[in-house]
């Protein structure tokens, strides 16, 4: 009967601390896999945040670039400036002058309507984002606006806490 004891006594002493080191592995695992969920969570948060940003700016760039007024010509179109940067907004920069009176002498008055914005792909400092809009010329009293679909390619960037566009294309 000794013989049988023996093993049945170690077998009883190894339950223990097997049972302790499975554990702490399983509790470690959990944490591991915790922190793994936390971080990704967090990416995705940052990343529709950056999205949010980048379509807003992409937006109210649209919105700038398309929403003009002869009474207000100067002011929109520092508004336009003031929210591009690059060489995009060293062009517009170049023109700024014979827009102003165009729309002057025209007596041009548009608004529009962003209908849609979608973030086509973007990093941590710039996104391309695709922009649908409808813009109405004329008289807001008139019956003949001709309303007009647009879409445009908007390339924004991050400059410090700003974000402006960088290149504006109608597709």
């Amino acid at each position: 009967a000794t013989g049988r004891a023996a093993p049945v006594r170690y077998v009883r002493r190894m339950v223990r601390p097997v049972a302790a080191v499975l554990g702490a592995a399983a509790v470690l695992g959990l944490l591991g896999i915790s922190t793994y969920i936390l971080r990704s969570h967090r990416a995705v948060e940052a990343d529709r945040q950056h999205a949010a940003q980048y379509s807003a700016a992409a937006r109210q760039g649209v919105v700038n670039m398309m929403a003009i007024n002869y009474n207000t010509a100067q002011a929109d179109v520092q508004r336009v400036l003031d929210s591009a940067t690059g060489r995009f907004k060293e062009d517009f920069e170049s023109t700024s002058k014979d827009l102003v009176k165009a729309l002057q002498e025209g007596k041009i008055l548009t608004e529009v309507d962003v209908k849609s914005v979608a973030v086509q792909s973007m990093t941590n400092e710039s996104a391309v984002v695709l922009v649908s809009a409808v813009s109405q010329r004329g008289d807001p009293k008139a019956t003949d606006r001709d309303p007009r679909t647009w879409r445009a390619v908007v390339t924004v960037n991050r400059e410090g806490d700003q974000i402006k566009v960088s290149n504006l294309e109608f597709v």
